[in-house]
């Protein structure tokens, strides 16, 4: 594993970490938990350690097993591999048992911060600005979802609470006219192994803004940003699967390795999330 992918992992530990109202340490991992925002899977996870070279890698069931004795009293059981190679297997060992795989890939900013041009339509943005906008995102991407009983207002509290344990900045983007259209936020960690590392995150843009640049204009904010407050590292963490991942490559990000992630859903979805909520 690179030591670029290393700290990037290791970045995205500290900021669940920092949220986590429990963290149990395993010789295997570590466990976040939250019983107050137990049905979002990026604070209530088991997260394996790669294995050192030689040593066996942790099989699917016996991570499956782990879930349930760590995640037993939530809805869902959420297993995340730093060894992408092991999660790809593990994948294949619980594919019959109602296991869905999620893959992502985690992206460096490769060239000078100092020479990003920032769009003039970009700005910080205030927490009441980030919390409006990511609720009217919520409820337009998802509108059964935001049916719902208060899921729609624990996704807001969960990225709120991120925002708060971890040291960060809200960007946003948008027309004159038409307001603010897109917006991320950035996490600002001064000591990763050593290293200042600023995270990209949150990364939303309404859909009656998309196609006009103001998820690019966002993102190099943030990046232009990072460069002044000092990062030795821009990371953005994507779906693997997924297209966003295409735009962060074209604005100068490459990608640095993969996380392999195992969730399988336990009680009815009646407020169950899934993903890096």
């Amino acid at each position: 594993m690179s030591t670029d992918l290393e700290t990037a992992l290791a970045a995205d530990r500290a900021i669940r970490r920092r949220a986590a109202t429990e963290v149990i340490r395993l010789t295997e991992g570590v466990v976040f938990r939250h019983p107050e925002l137990d049905d979002v899977h990026y604070l209530n996870a088991v997260l394996l350690d790669r294995s050192p070279p030689g040593s066996p890698q942790l099989h699917g069931p016996a991570a499956a097993a782990l879930a349930e004795r760590w995640l037993g009293d939530r809805g869902h059981r959420h297993v995340v591999f730093d060894d992408a190679t092991a999660g790809e297997q593990a994948a294949v060992e619980l594919s019959g048992a109602g296991w869905e795989r999620s893959r992502m890939v985690f992206m460096a900013f490769g060239a000078d911060p100092g020479d990003v041009a920032v769009d003039p339509r970009s700005r910080l943005i205030s927490e009441d600005e980030m919390k409006a906008h990511q609720l009217a995102a919520l409820r337009e991407e998802a509108p059964e979802v935001a049916a719902r009983s208060g899921l729609v207002a624990r996704l807001v509290a969960t990225q709120t609470r991120l925002r708060e344990t971890t040291p960060s900045r809200c960007l946003g983007a948008g027309d004159r006219q038409g307001g603010l259209g897109s917006v991320c936020a950035l996490f600002l960690d001064d000591d990763v192994g050593g290293r200042r590392v600023a995270t990209v995150e949150e990364v939303g843009t309404l859909i009656a803004h998309r196609r006009r640049g103001l998820a690019r204009a966002v993102v190099l904010a943030a990046v232009a940003y990072a460069g002044r407050w000092g990062a030795e590292m821009i990371v953005v963490p994507a779906d693997a699967d997924d297209w966003p991942q295409v735009m962060y490559s074209g604005l100068g990000f490459v990608p640095v390795g993969r996380q392999v992630s195992l969730a399988r859903r336990i009680r009815p979805p009646s407020g169950s999330v899934s993903g890096g909520v």
